[in-house]
């Protein structure tokens, strides 16, 4: 009885980690693609939003902020509450900010900078999965 729980544990606290680790991986990158090229970056999201481009560069910023954060805090295991938050907040807009591009017509979401285009049905399945797979951790 007491192995099958243990068992058991094991599987869904291995599956967690994997998970989180994924997600970090996904944010690390995402924000990582996003400084290297952040004019391109910048100028691509602001042909979006269509804001002053001193707007899009100070929020472009935090995200990239938030996203790097939320990564070592997924890796180093810190902050489990907030970090879990933080998710299902960024995952949240993101998953608004796609239902606007779809429905507008918009080829490319800018999630990876402008490194890689990514349609926003595809980025729409993966926050969704992203929200799954935060609520497993």
């Amino acid at each position: 009885m007491w192995q099958e729980f243990f068992m058991d544990r094991v599987n869904k606290n291995t599956l967690a980690k994997i998970f989180r680790y994924i997600l970090a991986l996904i944010y690390l990158v995402s924000a990582v693609l996003k400084l290297i090229d952040f004019e391109a970056t910048a100028v691509m999201i602001k042909e979006i939003v269509q804001l002053d481009l001193l707007y899009v560069r100070t929020a472009l910023l935090i995200l990239i902020l938030l996203e790097a954060s939320v990564a070592t805090a997924l890796v180093l295991d810190l902050m489990k509450r907030f970090t879990r938050a933080l998710l299902f907040a960024l995952s949240g807009f993101f998953i608004i900010f796609n239902i606007a591009l779809i429905l507008n017509g918009f080829d490319n979401c800018g999630c990876y900078g402008a490194s890689i285009k990514q349609s926003p049905n595809l980025s729409l399945i993966k926050n969704i999965l992203i929200v799954l797979m935060t609520f497993m951790i």
